[in-house]
């Protein structure tokens, strides 16, 4: 090989390392914007309008796009563009990180807004992405999904010894997680007094998250166990 096509060559591989470089850079820097108008400033809708141009088209994959619309979607409650999302999904390539996080996202959302039959479909994807992988961490993900809808759509009580456990090794939101569950578990049994000593429990953990106004709400008014 001559002397200039090497120098060509050094030349192409370093210009494409300083681009990945700096395209790196500007995606956390928008991603940090994003994050201060959604969750700071509390602004969905502008949120969505900075994530409608052609800039964030050439910066995201059209999986990622979708990821971070559905995000602000949710903070809105806005069903109509949901569903939009979740067909969109069908027709978009996406990486099976971006797949399980979408289908994470709408599990919860349905879950907490008593779509049976939409939460099951996301569950189903989700056990289908992850029932074969070895990896430690994606185990634990498919377990607590399978508890997740074991405690909200299938009310196993059954479940209530092995969340005892498992908060017994839990600390911080995760326990807090675990405890409001377990009050969703009690409150099925009809034992008030238990389902509200887990919420005093939970509110330790999960005060100052995004669960907060939820636990106030349930310690208030009991009866939202039964639904959320």
């Amino acid at each position: 090989m001559e002397s200039l096509d090497i120098i060509y060559l050094l030349a192409l591989v370093g210009g494409t390392i300083l681009l990945i470089t700096m395209l790196g850079y500007l995606q956390k820097l928008i991603l940090s914007e994003l994050e201060i108008v959604l969750c700071k400033e509390d602004n969905p809708r502008k949120y969505l309008q900075m994530l409608d141009s052609k800039r964030m088209e050439f910066l995201f994959r059209k999986g990622s796009l979708l990821l971070l619309r559905l995000n602000g979607c949710l903070v809105m409650e806005d069903e109509r563009e949901i569903q939009n999302i979740i067909t969109d999904a069908e027709t978009v390539k996406m990486r099976q990180s971006e797949k399980l996080l979408l289908h994470q996202k709408l599990l919860n959302y349905f879950l907490m807004n008593q779509n049976r039959e939409q939460a099951t479909h996301s569950y189903q994807v989700i056990i289908k992405l992850l029932e074969k992988e070895k990896d430690e961490k994606l185990k634990e993900i498919l377990e607590d999904t399978r508890l997740l809808y074991g405690v909200y759509v299938d009310k196993d009580t059954g479940l209530i010894p092995k969340l005892l456990l498992l908060s017994k090794k839990q600390s911080g939101k995760k326990r807090g997680i675990t405890d409001y569950r377990l009050a969703k578990l009690y409150w099925y049994t009809g034992n008030e007094k238990k389902a509200m000593e887990h919420l005093k429990n939970a509110k330790e953990n999960l005060d100052g998250t995004e669960w907060s106004d939820l636990i106030r709400q349930a310690m208030e008014q009991p009866e939202i166990l039964e639904q959320r």
